[in-house]
């Protein structure tokens, strides 16, 4: 599974249960780089936030106005995982400001 963003802000909250009793576990953890993370036993959902980098802006010329970038977009959603599955984080950056 890859989880990619743009803005470089990824947030995974574990959910731990067992088949027995269920069982609730968060830890967060927060990424400011590539990075991988290989699920932990009993892990079978995982609840992750990505927020995405804004737009770049345009100065105007030849009569253009100029335009600010677009927001960038922060999403919620859990995710069903495998133990021993490899999760990639892939982060990128604010879009380019036009010349």
């Amino acid at each position: 599974m890859r989880v990619v963003t743009p803005l470089g802000v990824f947030t995974c909250f574990v959910i731990m249960s067992s088949l027995l009793t269920p069982i609730s576990h968060a830890a967060t953890t927060d990424y400011s780089a590539d990075a991988s993370w290989v699920v932990p036993l009993g892990v079978s959902v995982v609840q992750v936030t990505v927020s995405g980098g804004n737009g770049g802006s345009f100065p105007g010329s030849s009569g253009l106005l100029p335009a600010a970038g677009g927001v960038g977009y922060k999403l919620t959603a859990g995710l069903s995982v495998t133990p021993g599955e490899t999760v990639y984080v892939g982060l990128g950056a604010n879009g380019a400001n036009s010349p």
